[in-house]
């Protein structure tokens, strides 16, 4: 089993790294994918990943987030080829509901991760893109994404 969204690098499961990695284990995950919001988090993201051979990482930031700080597109390409535990760009998508960032900056934001997401696939790489999208962004998101040609697949209930 993969737990595929968790923080490990949040409050208060980098502080008790241990008993979450041996409660995980207990129950069956095999695999935990940390989520990056920032650049801090991708930072701290780039420890966790070593420290044992089921967490594995992504890279990426926050809708809320973006105003402050952002990742270029050849930046997050060029950490996948260095780091082969780090599997996808996240956490990406929009979120309007609390005006964190203006609408503008998260699109672009979300735009970059999906055009990282085609120089993945243009190298034949097997690659995730960890979306949030939360009310009030409509189908702007699918919109986006069909843009560029891209198949979605949803986790979890939609509805429009």
């Amino acid at each position: 089993m993969i737990d595929s969204h968790c923080h490990l690098d949040h409050e208060p499961l980098i502080n008790n790294l241990n008993d979450v990695l041996e409660r995980s284990k207990e129950v069956g995950i095999d695999k935990l994918l940390t989520i990056s919001t920032n650049i801090n988090s991708y930072k701290n993201i780039l420890n966790l990943i070593n420290q044992d051979p089921m967490i594995y990482g992504s890279i990426g930031i926050h809708p809320h987030e973006v105003q402050t700080s952002n990742f270029e597109k050849n930046y997050i390409v060029q950490e996948f080829k260095k780091y082969q535990k780090i599997i996808g760009v996240g956490e990406s998508g929009l979120d309007y509901y609390y005006e964190n960032s203006p609408k503008e900056t998260q699109i672009e934001s979300f735009k970059i991760h999906i055009e990282v997401l085609l120089v993945q696939k243009s190298l034949q790489k097997n690659f995730l893109i960890l979306m949030h999208i939360f009310q009030q962004v409509g189908l702007l998101p699918l919109k986006i994404v069909l843009n560029y040609k891209i198949h979605l697949s949803f986790y979890q209930m939609i509805k429009y």
